[in-house]
Order: C-alpha cells, then structure tokens, then sequence
C-alpha cells in the first residue's frame, strides 16, 4: 500500500483587504443610470473642441456632484467616479471646507484612465 505524499500548503501573496459596500437597488439603478449617462458623455468628447470638452466635463461633474448630494450624502460617502481630475478635486475642497466629520471618497482604479493610472487618487 502506498503512503499518500504530505502535501504543504504553499504560502499565497497577501491579499488587500477588500471593502464591500451593500447598497438598495434604488440606489444601484439610479447609479448604473448615472454611469450610462456619463459614459456617453465622455465619448462624445471625440473630435471636439477643447471648449467643448471642458463643457461636457463641466456637465459630467454636474452630473456626479448631484448624485453625491442627493443620493449619497447621508452616508458622509462621496462617490468620485467619472468625474475630471480637476472637478473631483474642487468637489472634494468643497465638502472639506462645509463637513468636520470623517468622510468616505470612493475613487475608481484607474482602469479608464490614461495607462491605466489612478488621476484622483494621485491628486
């Protein structure tokens, strides 16, 4: 009869620890809706002015800033994604300047940004 070899466990690269966040299906939907629009808004930032684009990115951070204020503020959690670097971060100074308590900002990865590098977060 055979001994079965002993099999070590190899030791696996430590994981980041991961957040999840559960939020009601009103607020999914309103927020896939947002992520809809803003996607199309980005796109049709192609072969446009500069002009142009900066007021179609203007009309984005409008976009996302209302959605933080009426769907996200409650929970002191601000929701950074699709917006320009530059409208993020005014976003931020701005609720800096009105809340003292501990806030959440929720930035995305960088997956849809130049060489897929993280803007907001650097800034």
């Amino acid at each position: 009869m055979a001994i079965p070899k002993r099999r070590y466990p190899v030791q696996q690269p430590a994981r980041q620890a991961r957040v999840i966040v559960v939020h009601s299906r009103g607020l999914q939907e309103t927020r896939s809706r947002l992520q809809i629009e803003v996607q199309a808004l980005h796109a049709s930032k192609i072969r446009k002015s500069i002009e142009e684009c900066k007021l179609i990115g203007e009309v984005i951070n409008t976009k996302v800033i209302n959605f933080n204020l009426h769907d996200l503020k409650r929970r002191r959690s601000f929701d950074l994604h699709w917006m320009t670097t530059e409208g993020a971060v005014q976003f931020v100074k701005t609720i800096m300047e009105g809340i003292k308590d501990t806030i959440e900002l929720i930035t995305g990865r960088g997956v849809h940004s130049k060489n897929n590098e993280p803007r907001i977060k650097k800034r």
